[in-house]
């Protein structure tokens, strides 16, 4: 996203405020924000993406039951849609004092929340289970 101001132009992504964070001192919070913001959404996806393509296959996953856990736990701090409504409130807030040009990225992190919520609507634990082998 670009924010000019003054004709002062300056363009951010996440991983730039991570840095950023992390260039000023602040290590922790740029780890976490980064963790947050790109790491555990990454993981959580490719997870998704590692039980859901086999199951559609009708193969069963490596490892299934230990990555679908692992996905459960992770998506509430995989919370990309908190980001989108804090740009929004961001281009609310902003609009009357700035000049904001959303860009490319902004598109694509918006079609990347509509892909993980369908893959997160289509992880049915009840599927993921059957896939399961049962032990006698």
């Amino acid at each position: 996203m670009t924010i000019e101001i003054e004709g002062r132009r300056q363009s951010n992504t996440l991983i730039a405020g991570a840095l950023e964070f992390w260039r000023s001192g602040f290590e922790e919070l740029a780890v976490i924000v980064f963790l947050m913001s790109v790491m555990l959404p990454l993981v959580t996806l490719l997870g998704m993406l590692h039980i859901l393509l086999p199951i559609k296959l009708n193969r069963r996953p490596w490892r299934l039951a230990l990555i679908f856990r692992w996905v459960e736990t992770l998506k509430p701090w995989a919370m990309m849609e908190v980001y989108m409504l804090s740009v929004l409130v961001a281009l609310v807030k902003l609009a009357d004092f700035a000049e904001i040009t959303p860009g490319l990225s902004l598109y694509c992190f918006t079609a990347l929340i509509v892909v993980t919520t369908a893959a997160s609507a289509a992880l049915d634990p009840r599927i993921v289970w059957e896939k399961l082998p049962v032990k006698t």
